[in-house]
């Protein structure tokens, strides 16, 4: 892929890669880039299941979230533990709007 992407980078997860006291990523742009690409597509992803689940079970938002967050969480080498907090707030972020 080249380094002309036009995607954007949300800060926040870039910041995932900066160790404390650094203005510059541990990683390069492009491994960045494939990691938001699969975490945002995992965040629309378990925003379909998370409207399914809480219709189904007549739950809170609250406690869908916590749920998934409990899901990802178990998902070992899926995801960072600092990208499933990211992807957490991504969802919540997602279910607010929608």
């Amino acid at each position: 892929m080249s380094n002309d992407s036009q995607i954007v980078l949300p800060p926040s997860f870039v910041a995932l890669y900066m160790a404390s006291g650094k203005i510059k990523p541990d990683i390069s742009r492009q491994v960045i880039l494939e990691r938001y690409e699969f975490c945002e597509d995992l965040a629309q992803m378990l925003l379909e299941q998370a409207k399914t689940k809480q219709w189904e079970l007549g739950i809170s938002q609250d406690v869908v979230i916590e749920r998934m967050a409990t899901g990802l969480a178990q998902s070992a080498g899926l995801v960072t533990e600092t990208e499933a907090q990211w992807v957490i707030t991504r969802l919540h972020e997602l279910m607010e709007v929608g």
